[in-house]
């Protein structure tokens, strides 16, 4: 886990403000970073890292990400459950994941550019498993940025997946500590964790790259400020 002393240190090296936090839109989730992927499979993001979601269990993620302290984002190709079908294969080693509620539309100027899903994870084998607190937002292209209006190179499986955990009463979240043998193979760095000064792991502590609203995570809120980063 990075501590306050190393904070200096990673702020210079990614060229970001005191105080800066990773807080995109729904909107700009779509349209300026999963249309881009979509178009381009090479294009990077700093704040958004790559992973398998069916090789990882989501307590591993946070260890996966490039940043962000209560909430992580990643890029990911869905997995077909059948090769001709349209359902996706959502289930992990230790569980899975199940949609909840209705899928919402994301608007960009009254223009349909792309839908939200979100997910529950569950322990064990459905229709049996136990519900987590984990919650997965899916961001998905659609309207003006589905596959119809993109270059024919575009490959539409990609998905931009947002992970936290949902917390309870205002109780400190817990994530397991990256050194207990998780078998996520995606490869790549393991997470930053960042906090104010005084910070240094305590609850109180507000990541630097991280949305600032509810417990839940799942507020839109206002601009990330930072638009392609």
């Amino acid at each position: 886990m990075e501590n306050v002393s190393s904070l200096g240190k990673v702020d210079e090296q990614m060229d970001l403000p005191p105080g800066f936090r990773f807080h995109p839109t729904d909107e700009e989730l779509i349209t300026q970073y999963l249309s881009k992927k979509v178009v381009d499979s090479c294009f990077n993001a700093r704040a958004i890292g790559e992973v398998d979601l069916n090789k990882c269990e989501p307590w591993e993620l946070p260890w996966r990400a490039k940043m962000g302290e209560k909430e992580w984002y990643f890029f990911c190709v869905r997995d077909r459950k059948y090769p001709t079908g349209l359902r996706t294969n959502r289930a992990t080693e230790a569980g899975y994941w199940k949609a909840t509620g209705k899928d919402k539309e994301i608007y960009r100027a009254k223009t349909l550019v792309g839908m939200k899903k979100t997910l529950v994870f569950y322990k064990g084998r459905a229709p049996k498993g136990e519900k987590t607190n984990w919650v997965m937002h899916e961001y998905r292209l659609e309207g003006k940025h589905s596959l119809y209006n993109l270059p024919k190179t575009a490959k539409n499986e990609w998905v931009l997946c947002r992970i936290f955990q949902k917390s309870s009463g205002g109780k400190k979240i817990h994530v397991p500590d990256g050194s207990s043998g998780g078998r996520c193979d995606d490869g790549g760095g393991g997470g930053y964790w960042f906090y104010k000064d005084g910070g240094g792991g305590g609850s109180g502590g507000d990541d630097i790259l991280n949305k600032d609203s509810g417990s839940d995570g799942s507020g839109s809120g206002g601009g990330s400020g930072m638009v392609g980063f």
